[in-house]
């Protein structure tokens, strides 16, 4: 954005050329992290809660509720009437999904291990993350990677 404030007021025959692609850029990097940022754009009470859901998103591996409530000054069952009036999930329904998406776009992506995969989501156990993998899918790891690979 700087940049492209800066050169509207260059004065040489290069200074609309690079504006047209200042703004190229500009768009692209939004656009580029639209799918991150618009994940919770959309849910009913609009965009007042998006920063703890957004921090929620970037931070699942690792985050509590906890920790949550401290970083956004609310109370624990404030946070979570919050989270679950805007997303229509607890906590920790939010943050399995989370690890769960992540955890199929390792599995169809990559190769990395089972192990690999499951310190990535933030499972501290790889017999946990196949037992919540298996649950929530209803096949394990291993079989949907198999099965996408065919």
């Amino acid at each position: 954005m700087k940049r492209l404030f800066l050169e509207n007021f260059r004065q040489d025959k290069y200074a609309s050329q690079n504006l047209i692609h200042w703004l190229y850029l500009l768009f692209s990097s939004i656009l580029r992290d639209y799918q991150t940022y618009s994940q919770f754009s959309s849910y009913k009470t609009g965009p007042d809660y998006a920063p703890i859901l957004r921090y929620i998103q970037n931070h699942y591996t690792t985050i509590t509720l906890t920790e949550l409530s401290k970083i956004f000054h609310y109370s624990i069952p404030y946070l979570s009437k919050i989270i679950k009036d805007t997303t229509d999930k607890n906590f920790v329904t939010l943050v399995r999904d989370l690890k769960m998406r992540d955890a199929v776009r390792y599995l169809e992506k990559t190769k990395l291990s089972m192990e690999e995969i499951s310190i990535r989501i933030g499972y501290n156990s790889e017999d946990h993350f196949y037992r919540v993998f298996s649950a929530f899918y209803g096949i394990s790891p291993l079989q949907y990677r198999k099965k996408k690979q065919t």
